[in-house]
């Protein structure tokens, strides 16, 4: 009720939230033994509309425990980062700052399950003696975890994420395999965008950077789909089965992504912290070639070069024509490219 009044809920509004919030009764049910009913004296009531909202609102705070330390929050997921140079003073900023968020939870009644927290740590450098704690609990290190889906190393070459990605796709191609001959090539396609597409667009921005050695599976398996849907065997040219089903091999797609990603940046449609590594050539606006197009880093390295603010900036500045960046909408937008 504090914080509702701090973010400025008053009167009528706070009244509300309060009767809505108090005097609940919640009970605890194992086989058919059933607890006492006890009161709900913290929380938010549990699969309701509200409660979502609500404990976005009581939480949303927690990135001003640290003006260092930077937070990625999605629900009640919270992700916590700290950049710097290795030094001998690293560990104990960040166990500091550390500290200060464990303080946060305790003012604000909530507990922090350490066993299931972890850190990675992102470096090219030798190890250098880090070690996290919260409240001399130490963290347990690890070089893959899985954050909202995504498998992601300490090294960022996604190896881990491609090889879940591409057993899913297997799992989805051998469900096509089973009934292809018992629906129309309509449905296969259908089945395909639900048990194998998802699974091949979902955060493909980033995991597309990593080495071609890598996605070469992710590649295969996609031409497999197709064929599988076709009832064609694996020496058939899989370009015009593409074509075909209108199904973008995973080449296109990884680019019609790009393209869809920088129209957004184009338009400032993505949170200030993407927007961020993407700034506008600084050009005479009477020069109409250099219109919508973006400053192009240089990379010094191969990873680099394929990473999205390098990869993604390419594309748009060189291989999308101007018109269709000018698209008024994204459904539009979306049309040309696949259709120009």
């Amino acid at each position: 009720m504090e914080k509702l009044k701090h973010y400025g809920i008053r009167g009528i509004p706070l009244k509300l939230f309060q009767s809505y919030l108090t005097n609940r009764k919640q009970y605890t049910q194992i086989e058919d033994t059933l607890s006492e009913w006890n009161y709900v004296k913290h929380g938010v009531p549990q699969g309701s509309i509200l409660g979502t909202i609500l404990i976005l609102i009581y939480i949303n705070d927690i990135v001003n425990t640290s003006t260092i330390l930077k937070f990625i929050l999605f629900a009640d997921d919270t992700t916590i980062y700290y950049s710097s140079k290795p030094t001998d003073f690293t560990q104990e900023v960040l166990n500091k700052e550390l500290n200060k968020v464990k303080s946060w939870l305790d003012c604000n009644k909530l507990s922090l399950n350490v066993d299931k927290s972890c850190y990675l740590k992102f470096s090219l450098l030798p190890e250098k003696g880090v070690s996290p704690k919260i409240q001399n609990i130490p963290l347990s290190k690890k070089n893959v975890t899985k954050y909202l889906g995504v498998l992601t190393d300490d090294k960022l070459s996604w190896k881990d994420h491609i090889l879940n990605v591409n057993m899913k796709l297997r799992r989805g191609i051998g469900i096509l395999s089973k009934i292809k001959d018992l629906v129309t090539n309509s449905t296969l396609k259908t089945l395909y965008y639900s048990f194998i597409h998802p699974y091949l667009e979902y955060n493909l921005i980033n995991w597309c950077g990593a080495a071609p050695t890598n996605l070469n599976c992710i590649k295969i398996s996609n031409k497999k789909a197709v064929r599988t849907i076709l009832s064609k065997d694996r020496r058939e040219p899989s370009r015009p089965l593409f074509q075909q089903l209108e199904i973008l091999p995973f080449e296109e797609l990884i680019k019609f992504k790009q393209g869809q990603f920088m129209w957004k940046i184009n338009r400032t449609m993505l949170p200030p912290y993407n927007q961020s590594y993407y700034r506008k050539n600084e050009s005479p606006i009477y020069i109409c070639q250099n219109i919508s197009k973006f400053f192009l880093p240089f990379p010094y390295t191969t990873i680099a070069k394929r990473h999205c603010t390098y990869s993604s900036v390419r594309l748009w500045n060189s291989y999308i024509p101007t018109p269709i960046k000018q698209s008024i909408s994204l459904s539009l937008y979306k049309k040309h490219l696949l259709y120009p």
